[in-house]
């Protein structure tokens, strides 16, 4: 038997496993304050009362542009929050020369991506409507729906960045480790989706958490308390049930060849991003990657349902 030490000690033996613990910790508080500001925006925030003079595309503009400035001010806090509490240094660097060519490359490949996704529903007989979750009616106008993917992004760049690599990735940093900073946050991102964290489940988001940090907690106790490698490994059982279990909720609905292609693009996607903001130290390439992916993929939906041919 090896000494006994605190959790703290303990963990911070095993850099990966503190931060993986903390990243979905970091992710998990994330959700649960944005769903409070958002109770909280749609509660108090007199949306009905702006000048509708303009007509119903400036009220819908308005009302969500009046709504998503509350949220972003609210994800913008909590990652000065984050920050200040981890004691970390600078999120993010002045744009670069460097920056802008990542973010050229970035935006191609996200466009890329989609067009990997479409060549492959189109020799499969496949749709990227209902995994875009977005539909058109047949002949609608251009206009309103680039306004509403316009508006979506608004909110939607934010809250993908900002949690994914100013709380994931900057944990993953703090490893030394720049490939686990990476993978981490491709790891994370993956399990909870894009977009997941602006329609979670604080329930059962705050249950995945607590059993997260058990399993990875059990081996790394296993390591520090008993000194036979074959009890670590039977340690890890749990983490990688647990792990397993994620991966085929968020797998169950992936169903043909679209699908699969689709959900691999998009942890591309997210893999480049990473990548960039390693190399860069800032978010523009990865808000590039997400917005290129995000229009390209409601692109190609609107036009199928249109009746064009793509």
């Amino acid at each position: 038997m090896v000494p006994r030490h605190s959790m703290r000690e303990a963990f911070g033996r095993h850099p990966i496993a503190r931060e993986t613990v903390v990243a979905f910790a970091g992710v998990w508080a994330f959700a649960l304050w944005i769903d409070l500001v958002t109770d909280a925006v749609f509660r108090y925030v007199p949306t009905g009362a702006v000048d509708a003079s303009g007509g119903p595309h400036a009220e819908l503009a308005l009302s969500a542009l009046l709504t998503s400035g509350f949220l972003i001010a609210g994800m913008v806090a909590f990652a000065a929050g984050f920050a200040r509490l981890r004691d970390l240094g600078p999120a993010v660097g002045l744009p670069t020369r460097q920056t802008l060519v990542a973010g050229c490359w970035a935006t191609a490949t996200g466009v890329a991506l989609v067009g990997v996704v479409q060549l492959v529903a189109t020799l499969t007989g496949g749709s990227l409507a209902p995994l875009a979750g977005v539909a058109y009616a047949p002949n609608a106008r251009g206009g309103l729906a680039a306004l509403v993917t316009v508006l979506g992004l608004f909110v939607g760049v934010p809250a993908y960045v900002i949690p994914a690599h100013l709380v994931v990735q900057r944990s993953g940093q703090r490893t030394g480790r720049p490939l686990v900073a990476v993978g981490l946050t491709v790891l994370v991102v993956g399990v909870v989706g894009p977009t997941g964290l602006l329609n979670v489940r604080p329930l059962r988001m705050t249950a995945a958490t607590g059993l997260l940090v058990l399993a990875i907690a059990l081996p790394v106790v296993a390591a520090e308390t008993v000194d036979r490698d074959w009890v670590t490994a039977l340690a890890l059982l749990p983490l990688a049930v647990f792990l397993a279990g994620l991966v085929f909720e968020r797998t169950a609905s992936v169903e043909g060849a679209t699908s699969v292609a689709y959900h691999g693009a998009e942890l591309a996607a997210v893999a480049v991003g990473a990548y960039a903001y390693e190399r860069s130290n800032s978010l523009l390439p990865s808000a590039l990657a997400y917005t290129a992916f995000v229009v390209a993929t409601r692109a190609v939906v609107f036009v199928a349902d249109a009746g064009v041919p793509v």
